[in-house]
């Protein structure tokens, strides 16, 4: 099974993405500033907290391809 991550996954976008990934058999991680409105989400869709603001002292995030 393959595996997506969608940021923003709670919103209107989002959400109607992430139901239709899971759908077609994905395994899908929902990136949301609030994870506890994924209650519309189909059951097999996880949601995670992401932060709500990068950390302090400019910290840049490298763009480096991701494998799990």
């Amino acid at each position: 099974m393959k595996r997506v991550l969608i940021t923003g996954g709670t919103g209107l976008i989002g959400r109607a993405l992430s139901a239709n990934m899971a759908a077609d058999g994905y395994e899908v991680i929902v990136l949301s500033r609030n994870p506890e409105r994924a209650a519309g989400l189909p059951p097999d869709v996880r949601a995670e907290r992401g932060m709500r603001a990068p950390p302090q002292g400019g910290v840049r995030w490298p763009m480096v391809p991701m494998r799990w």
